[in-house]
């Protein structure tokens, strides 16, 4: 996996912040950008393996749509 850390602010989403992205490659050898999250941005390092969680994105207001979408979390070695 490659990833960089971004601190671009939106309005109303720097509880977000800093959001790491990454380029990840799944064991099928397809390359998908995907957001890495529930770590913290110094452990993350080149190559490290994660896998795929839903994970509510948006809505539009309490009684409103709600957006899911994949997101990437690291896979910790026990």
């Amino acid at each position: 996996m490659n990833f960089t850390v971004s601190y671009y602010r939106r309005e109303g989403d720097e509880e977000h912040l800093p959001r790491i992205v990454g380029l990840v490659k799944l064991d099928e050898g397809i390359v998908v950008p995907g957001e890495i999250v529930d770590i913290d941005p110094s452990e993350v390092k080149e190559g490290i393996r994660v896998e795929a969680v839903l994970r509510r994105y948006s809505s539009d207001d309490p009684y409103g749509l709600i957006y899911y979408g994949l997101k990437f979390i690291p896979i910790l070695k026990k």
